[in-house]
Formats: structure tokens, sequence, C-alpha cells
């Protein structure tokens, strides 16, 4: 069973040091037993990175079910255990996206999580590109690379997300801090992932992955910056790299649609 002790160390092992900032991807399930569970990870986690530095993760939610309103206070996050209890500490910031949100911890969550209402799902501007390119890390915990949110803000840049948008979007409720609520249109049609392990090797080749062991669970850590430069490096180079080949997936098949009529 790992400690809280234990986890700061291999935290620090692995280059985290103070004023870091990380966005989290965890499956506690593969990790293993933690003495104190999600709550000693995540005070890993804020310790490693000290007063400075941002812990975040995403708190995605998919399609609000409820009343049909996302509410950032109460809305719960579908992506693991300790991003729900991330989500419920005081002090977090949530972004407003009623899909896609990320919550963070730091002085800096903020001014990460500001816009994320008027910027796209995992696009350029959310919440995982101001991570990155604030120097922010982002962290595999007994996880692949088909959770890593950041290789979307890549496809953005690249010019993917637009240009394969879906044909008949969706539209959502989102309940504001004053309690307005406003409306949001679906805004990205490639929340396919499953194709994205592929980056692992052009980032191991650069020397830009560093894997390590948590628990029960191999992970990695990598800075978020460089992800977002691989991805796009390999979609000018292979336009469809990341894109699965599963048949009848609508936003693979709208990216190449796309493609075709290029």
């Amino acid at each position: 069973m790992l400690t809280h002790r234990e986890c700061v160390h291999i935290f620090r092992a692995i280059g985290l040091s103070a004023g870091d900032h990380i966005l989290v991807h965890a499956s506690l399930r593969k990790v293993g037993s933690i003495d104190g569970g999600a709550d000693a990870l995540l005070d890993a986690l804020l310790q490693t990175v000290g007063a400075d530095g941002t812990v975040a993760a995403p708190t995605f939610s998919g399609i609000p079910m409820d009343d049909g309103v996302f509410d950032p206070a109460t809305t719960t996050s579908h992506t693991g255990v300790l991003t729900e209890v991330l989500r419920q500490r005081p002090d977090s910031v949530r972004s407003l996206h009623p899909t896609h949100s990320v919550t963070a911890i730091g002085p800096r969550a903020g001014e990460f999580m500001d816009g994320h209402l008027e910027a796209d799902a995992v696009g350029i501007d959310s919440p995982c590109h101001r991570i990155a390119g604030a120097g922010g890390y982002v962290m595999l915990l007994g996880v692949t690379h088909t959770a890593n949110s950041t290789i979307h803000v890549g496809e953005d840049c690249s010019g993917m997300l637009k240009a394969g948008r879906l044909k008949d979007p969706l539209s959502f409720r989102v309940r504001l801090p004053d309690g307005t609520v406003v409306g949001k249109v679906q805004d990205s049609s490639n929340s396919c992932s499953a194709g994205f392990n592929v980056l692992e090797f052009p980032l191991r080749e650069k020397g830009q992955l560093r894997s390590f062991r948590m628990g029960s669970a191999l992970s990695s850590v990598m800075k978020g910056q460089n992800l977002i430069d691989r991805t796009v490096d390999l979609i000018h180079a292979y336009p469809d790299i990341t894109r699965c080949k599963q048949s009848g997936c609508i936003h693979c098949d709208a990216w190449r649609e796309h493609l075709a009529r290029e």
C-alpha cells in the first residue's frame, strides 16, 4: 500500500517540483491501494507543486441528464474518483464547459479555467491548452494516451477539430455562478481518442516522455507543449494518424470525409 510520503517521493523523483502545473489523468483502480485513498494522492500532488503550483484534472460530465443543465457546483465528474475528490475541494475552481469541464487548485487556477464556456471543449484556449502553454505537465497515472485530452489540443492547432464539425450539434445549458442559465452549442466533433497511443513512440524517440511506476500501474509524465507540438507534426505528415479505425465512428469519419474533399 502506497503512503502519502511515498507518493510525494515518486513525484519528486520523476522531476516534478514546487511551482509546476500538472494536468492529471488517473485510474486509481490501476494504481492500487493508497493509504488515505484519492485524498492522499491529491494531497501528495499538491505538496509536490507547492503553494505556487497547480493541480488540475478533467472533470468531464458527459451530456447533462437531470434537468439538462450543467451546474459546475453540483454536476458530478465522470472521469474517476480522483477528479471527483478534486472537484469537491472547497478551494478548487471548475471551468464552465458543460461536457468537458476541467477543475484545478492553485493560485493560477482561475486564470487557467476562465473562458472555457467560450472556448472549444479540448481545443485552442481551453484549460488543457492554457496549462500546456504555461509550461505545464500532463501526467498519466495508470492510463494510456487514450485518456490524454491534450492531444485534442494538438488536433485543433493542426486545424482538425474545426474542419470535422458534426453536422447536427447538440445544445446544452450551463448554470453560471450567479444562477443565470445560458446556452452552449456542442463545439467539437473529434472526441474520439481510440487512436491516441500513436503518440507514444514519437514522444519517447525525442526523450519527451518519462515512464515511472505508481503502485501497480505503469505511468508517464510529459510536457504538455511537447505533446501538442508532436501531435501537430504528425498530423501535418499523416493527416489521419490520430483517428481510429473503428467502423462507423462519426467523429473520425467526419475528419476523413473532410480530407476526401480536400
